[in-house]
């Protein structure tokens, strides 16, 4: 038992002293202290107040279908009004709805020879 405790001893010399050697010994515990003093995990809450923002699009005529750009313009308000539903829903389930039928107007949109510009 006593030789493993000189072992022991001497190992933990050893290693002080090679990390003293290479400057080691102060970034270890630098990194010990750090880690100890990080604060324990918080937990978070969801709220239903968001603060995201959708960048207006617009649209335009190809020629290359019946919409004439007038009728882009309106698809382009209808998408709008619905990506601003989407950012101030109540719920999830209302900005499910809201995002679909966004998208449902943008493949209208494009179907009828509109191009988006986001």
């Amino acid at each position: 038992m006593l030789v493993t405790k000189t072992r022991t001893t001497i190992t933990a010399a050893a290693i002080a002293a090679a990390l003293s050697l290479t400057g080691a010994t102060g970034a270890a515990s630098a990194a010990t202290k750090s880690r100890t003093a990080m604060p324990a995990p918080q937990t978070t809450q969801t709220t239903a107040d968001r603060s995201t923002t959708t960048a207006a699009l617009s649209a335009g005529a190809t020629g290359d279908g019946p919409a004439t750009q007038a009728d882009c313009d309106r698809y382009a308000d209808a998408i709008n009004s619905w990506g601003q539903a989407a950012d101030t829903a109540a719920s999830h389930d209302d900005m499910i709805n809201a995002v679909n039928n966004a998208s449902a107007l943008e493949d209208k949109a494009m179907d009828a020879g509109c191009f988006l510009v986001y």
